[in-house]
């Protein structure tokens, strides 16, 4: 169908080849730029808040936390101490004849090999271990607790230090040892920390920042460095420390040895506390009580320009901050006056987006240019490092989009027809196939000699072709045509036209793939071409296909791969599938094992809402919902959001961590069961076992089972940390619960406790034997009243026969004597 000369673009397209020659430069220079050229910069985005409030059970007026080695937060609150599992919060209760020394507890820091530091400002510290509070002052080598307040930090070995205003001292073998007094110094010791290479930062009262470097003879020599201020310093990643000053700034130094030189202009804040994490990141609790952040790309970049770096407010729900620590896995907690606030660095970082956007497509070439086309706004643009959008004059409803991967070039389609988002000035390639403005377009894709394939429901037979000059029907009958993909040989691959159907077009000869080829995924959602594979994803899970025949890809979970809306597979071989569920990752190594030996499972690793997944996921228009960008990012897209992640980026999902069995509690009797057995008495038949585990990092996504060994079987119970049993006979057992994480297929961490129950008066052997001797004997007696019975009938009986043999014989005597008398 032509087209007249007014009505079309006709962009300036490179040959085949010089396209691909285009696009293998292009790729050459995105090998060797910097990686953080193309990469958008961390933001809060970046993570999600969670709040804990009193109405959960978190403690109001937090003052200290901490994470021991067994993976509890510990939090002290306005009332006392509390533990923390992920879910529960747990009031921690002194044994009988303990107490903390102060009814405030102050900060909180993980003990060496176990146990809880917590400071008492008037008596010093209290080490909890093994749920035993034993307190620590001058008797144990701790001076200076009350003069003015000290602080907890550990070296590279674990070894925890502290620093009063009289003393530096680490803990070793049970006591405090004093390492170095204010009577060697010219002042008061302030705040310290050790970096790592183990030198020791500390503020003294009048002289400002000093730093006693760490030597192979382990001798403590003072080098001064010029500074007055609060006294609050942290170091941080990529040998950075931050020190508080006068000023009421942050000022940011690089460390060289014990050298330091200012890497960025001061951050004009002025703090109470100061976290630097792992990955470079800064946050910080101003003295207003508010929480800024400050990420690593931003410090990267201050220190280029020696400029100020930008940070960002937290927002709600944190408020008026006090205390700031970072987990084990990462995770930053918030706590103040109102409660918890935990911030986990989701695995997908959100694209933000207007909130009048909805029904969202999106595209990004290889430069990281960004394209996003909607319902409700005209197509948006931005370059990776901006942060704002610039809308377009491309009209709304440009519901299909695609980054071309021959050359640099950005479609859209639209009501009106194809567009040309980029290279240069946007413009209308080609108008709508008809008369007038059509519906909106499924999908756009173009194929490797450069022709662009569109498909319109309701339209011709809804797909057309555009060669750089007219349009083109393909199809010969109607199809609803919703997703697309162009495999290597150049064949296109249509789904979305009823269950099990698959439509190949090559060299303009079509071909319908059914159920006779064992197609089975309902109807196709998402098709991927992956070299001489083909994947297809629908409603009933997802197929592989080699050339004669469609495989299914099984799992263990049977329900994993329904609704398949998106397939990817990455440069490192990984099969990324999205589902209503969520977006799960398939290692390389199994799905090649998979289509070698068709029938081999393979495990899942899930990412759901909490790890970043936007959610409504739209199974019917803008498919496939997870695409791979040109710059090497998956982006999953739903109806109200977008997110992105590098593959290569991607750490492991967080270990398992131990299940405490914690309690054993029968009626109003409750035994802990820190041992390996617990006792119960005749009585108590029903009783209940508590479990937990501490999983602070997606802790919705653990769920248990447990079993009596000798009782009962397995049970799935989900989430419930508790075990139930009732009317269990006297005996000894085992009590076994196991943990596995939703959506990550990995060995179980298990726990076990023996338990024993007496056995009741009635459940001893002796008693069975008497109730079985008194049993016998009642048979017996039953048996031998039983004999004496019959006897007795059989007396009456022969008595009676005796009695009638002797009346009749009277009788018949009587009458025959009678009748001889007659006779005679």
């Amino acid at each position: 169908m032509a087209l007249s000369p007014a009505s079309i673009f006709k962009p300036q397209r490179l040959s085949v080849g010089a396209r691909f020659f285009s696009v293998a430069i292009a790729l050459l220079i995105l090998a060797i730029a910097p990686a953080d050229a193309l990469t958008p910069p961390e933001t809060l985005r970046s993570f999600q808040a969670t709040s804990f409030d009193n109405s959960d059970g978190a403690p109001l007026g937090i003052g200290g936390m901490a994470q021991t080695a067994d993976g509890f937060l510990w939090i002290a609150g306005t009332k006392g101490l509390t533990r923390f599992d992920g879910v529960q919060f747990t009031e921690f209760k002194p044994l009988p004849g303990e107490r903390f020394m102060q009814a405030q507890l102050g900060t909180l820091f993980p003990a060496e090999g176990g146990g809880l530091w917590i400071r008492n400002q008037n008596t010093g510290p209290t080490l909890l271990k093994s749920g035993h509070l034993i307190q620590f002052g001058p008797d144990k080598g701790f001076v200076g607790a009350g003069d003015s307040p000290f602080t907890f930090f550990a070296d590279s070995s674990g070894t925890v230090w502290s620093i009063s205003s009289q003393a530096i001292m680490n803990f070793s073998a049970g006591a405090w040892h004093i390492v170095e007094s204010t009577h060697t110094s010219d002042g008061d010791f302030g705040r310290g920390v050790i970096d790592s290479s183990g030198n020791l930062w500390m503020k003294i009262i009048g002289r400002g920042l000093v730093v006693t470097p760490k030597d192979s003879a382990q001798t403590l020599l003072r080098v001064a460095f010029n500074s007055k201020g609060k006294g609050i310093v942290a170091v941080g990643a990529n040998n950075l420390l931050f020190l508080e000053k006068r000023d009421s700034s942050i000022h940011v130094y690089r460390r060289n040895g014990t050298q330091l030189t200012e890497a960025t202009a001061p951050i004009p804040i002025d703090s109470n506390c100061i976290l630097a994490t792992r990955a470079g990141a800064l946050w910080i609790i101003s003295s207003t009580f508010s929480v800024h952040y400050v990420s690593p790309g931003a410090l990267a970049q201050a220190e280029k320009d020696h400029s100020v770096p930008n940070s960002e407010t937290v927002p709600p729900p944190v408020r008026k901050a006090t205390i700031i620590i970072e987990d084990r896995d990462d995770n930053i907690w918030i706590g103040g006056d109102s409660g918890l606030v935990r911030m986990n660095r989701t695995a997908f970082q959100a694209v933000d987006l207007p909130e009048d956007v909805h029904e969202i497509s999106a595209a990004v070439d290889a430069s990281g240019n960004m394209w996003i086309g909607s319902e409700a706004l005209t197509v948006l643009h931005r370059t990776p490092l901006a942060s704002t959008w610039e809308s377009t004059e491309v009209p709304k409803f440009t519901l299909a989009t695609y980054a071309s991967r021959l050359d640099e070039t950005v479609w859209g389609a639209n009501q009106m027809g194809l567009w040309q988002l980029s290279p240069g000035i946007r413009r209308l390639a080609a108008s709508f196939p008809g008369l007038g403005t059509g519906p909106v377009p499924y999908s756009v894709i173009e194929d490797n000699e450069g022709k662009i394939f569109v498909s319109w429901a309701n339209v011709g037979h809804g797909l057309f072709e555009w060669d750089g000059s007219a349009w083109r029907d393909v199809l010969n009958k109607p199809a609803m045509v919703k997703v697309m993909a162009v495999d290597r040989h150049n064949r296109l691959w249509l789904g979305g036209d009823g269950a099990n159907q698959l439509i190949e077009i090559s060299h303009r000869v079509q071909r319908v793939w059914s159920v006779k080829e064992n197609l089975r995924v309902g109807v196709v959602r998402s098709i991927l071409a992956d070299g001489d594979l083909l994947w297809v994803g629908g409603d009933e899970g997802i197929q592989f296909f080699d050339g004669r025949r469609f495989t299914s890809l099984l799992t263990r979970n049977a329900e994993a791969f329904k609704t398949v809306t998106g397939l990817v597979r990455d440069a490192s071989g990984y099969l990324w599938v999205q589902t209503l569920d969520g977006v799960m990752r398939i290692p390389s190594v199994e799905v090649d094992t998979a289509v070698a030996h068709p029938g081999n499972f393979v495990s899942i690793r899930l990412f759901d809402i909490t790890d970043g997944i936007p959610a409504v996921v739209d199974a019917d228009r803008l498919l496939p919902s997870l695409r791979l960008s040109l710059d090497g990012r998956i982006f999953s897209q739903s109806s109200t959001g977008l997110a992105w992640i590098f593959p290569t980026e991607l750490s492991n999902a967080p270990a398992l961590p131990p299940i405490a069995i914690e309690t054993v509690s029968s009626g109003s009797a409750v035994y802990p069961a820190a041992g390996i057995n617990v006792n119960l008495t005749a009585e108590q038949s029903s009783f209940r076992i508590s479990y937990t585990t501490p999983a602070l990092s997606h802790p919705d996504h653990l769920r248990f089972a447990y079993r009596l060994d000798g009782f009962s079987d397995w049970q799935d119970v989900g989430k419930r940390r508790e075990a139930v049993f009732t009317k269990v006979p006297a005996g000894d057992y085992q009590f076994q619960v196991r943990a596995t994480r939703t959506g990550v297929e990995e060995a179980a961490v298990t726990a076990s406790l023996n338990l024993s129950r007496a056995p009741a008066y009635y459940e001893t052997w002796w008693f069975h034997l008497s109730a079985l001797l008194f049993l016998a004997l009642v048979l017996w007696v039953i048996y031998a009243l039983r004999l004496q019975a019959l006897h007795r009938q059989l007396h009456i009986r022969v008595d009676e026969r005796e009695r009638i043999a002797r009346d009749l014989h009277d009788t018949l005597l009587q009458g025959v004597q009678g009748l001889q008398l007659r006779l005679q």
